[in-house]
């Protein structure tokens, strides 16, 4: 969650450093990457908490089944 937020608060500050040096941006145009890099930590994020969420069920199913074969093996 964290990298979505760090990779759109680099990209912002570089294009702020560079601004005049490599290229020159209206305020519009610093705006509008500055709205499409949160949009794409917001996503990237919402990917994360998605993918954890999956490993967390994983995890929890694979207990699940090792506590039902030991369940099995000591009734035998």
């Amino acid at each position: 969650m964290i990298w979505g937020i760090l990779s759109a608060a680099t990209f912002t500050s570089l294009i702020w450093v560079y601004d005049g040096k490599f290229f020159t941006l209206s305020m519009t145009n610093k705006v509008d990457i500055i709205f499409y890099l949160m949009v794409f930590g917001l996503l990237w994020s919402l990917f994360e908490i998605i993918r954890n969420d999956e490993k967390l069920k994983e995890i929890e199913l694979r207990q699940i089944y090792e506590a039902g074969k030991r369940d099995g093996a000591e009734k035998q």
